[in-house]
């Protein structure tokens, strides 16, 4: 995995969160009951919502993130909002390129929702809290999950989700 902080500068990064709760607020949303594989709900109770990033606000992300990117690939960009109870099991994103996750807010992790992966073949886990305008890129197709996020926790985690593949 890869840790980049700071990735979004700061007039992006307030767009992004303005522009999820607007989109919040449209029926344009998906869940992840249904339409996550089931092996990625294994030990989740509660429901991802996710929707497409504006074009717009995709193409100035990309002008951000792309150094971290090869040259010859397509984005996929969706923003999450982890709810209640939420969370994913493991798994390695393995039918993309790769895959990355920007955080959008502060979050406690007392209340959940830690990305956890494993470098390599071994038991040992790592796990990172998530930190407001965070970056971890996943571009090895490491085995990692999120826990789920506590129904005590005041807020809920939002990020911008990415998948690429070769065009």
């Amino acid at each position: 995995m890869k840790i980049y902080k700071n990735i979004l500068n700061e007039d992006l990064l307030n767009h992004c969160t303005q522009e999820l709760v607007m989109l919040s607020k449209e029926r344009t949303w998906g869940s992840s009951f249904l339409g996550w594989n089931q092996d990625l709900l294994a030990g989740i109770s509660g429901s991802t919502l996710m929707t497409f990033v504006t074009p717009t606000t995709k193409e100035s992300i990309i002008k951000c993130i792309s150094k971290h990117f090869p040259d010859d690939i397509e984005y996929n960009m969706q923003y999450y909002i982890w709810q209640y109870n939420s969370g994913i099991a493991c798994h390695s994103d393995e039918c993309y390129e790769s895959g990355a996750t920007i955080y959008l807010n502060d979050w406690n992790m007392n209340f959940g929702g830690l990305f956890v992966w494993r470098d390599d073949s071994s038991d040992i886990m790592k796990a990172i809290a998530p930190q407001k305008n965070m970056m971890i890129l996943n571009d090895k197709k490491q085995d990692h999950f999120v826990t789920s996020i506590s129904p005590l926790s005041q807020d809920f985690r939002i990020t911008i989700q990415i998948w690429t593949i070769q065009k």
